[in-house]
């Protein structure tokens, strides 16, 4: 579920479809690649064309989690790139350290995470605004309903409006690795 999937406009799924090959050799076989670049360009709301275009090309040079880098790095420019303030970027680096911190264990709801911001950080905002941040990052997470111990198990709302239902992950370990590396990290996101 994302809030922010708009429907792709006349001619982009088209595009998508007549450049599969194009994704695919692009990807060098790596699944999460083609995942990942797909999930963000029907995500992103705005400047598709220039996205695709950057992504396609990105050199594919080294490890895994080198390759992934450029698509990572696109994927939080997107989530900061209206931020004027700097504070979704800070949060969004929070929410990947969480990310980090948490990995080996139980994944946390969308409510948990926001529970360990400092205090400054929630000042002015909200547990929605804050699962807003964090669908933004849609392309890397992966979301878990939480439907036992609920009536029949219900499946009703979505991350934003049902935040303490949703479990977050990395959806993939290389996004943690990525994270992780010094010279690849969220600093590379101009803010």
């Amino acid at each position: 579920p994302n809030e922010i999937n708009p429907e792709l406009k006349d001619g982009e799924l088209d595009y998508l479809l007549e450049h599969e090959d194009t994704f695919v050799d692009q990807s060098g076989g790596i699944f999460i690649w083609l995942y990942t670049v797909l999930v963000l360009i029907i995500n992103t709301k705005w400047k598709r064309g220039k996205l695709i275009e950057g992504v396609l090309s990105r050199s594919m040079i080294g490890g895994v989690v080198e390759r992934m880098a450029p698509v990572y790095l696109t994927v939080l420019k997107a989530a900061t790139e209206t931020d004027e303030s700097g504070e979704v970027k800070e949060i969004v680096r929070m929410i990947v350290g969480l990310l980090l911190v948490t990995a080996g264990n139980k994944p946390l709801p969308i409510s948990g995470l926001y529970a360990f911001l400092p205090p400054a950080m929630k000042e002015g905002s909200t547990l929605e605004e804050f699962a807003r941040i964090v669908m933004r990052l849609n392309p890397v997470l992966k979301f878990t309903l939480v439907t036992k111990g609920y009536p029949n198990n219900t499946s009703t709302g979505d991350p934003v409006s049902t935040p303490h239902r949703y479990l977050v992950q990395a959806y993939h370990a290389t996004f943690l690795e990525f994270s992780e590396k010094k010279d690849l990290r969220l600093e590379q996101v101009a803010g």
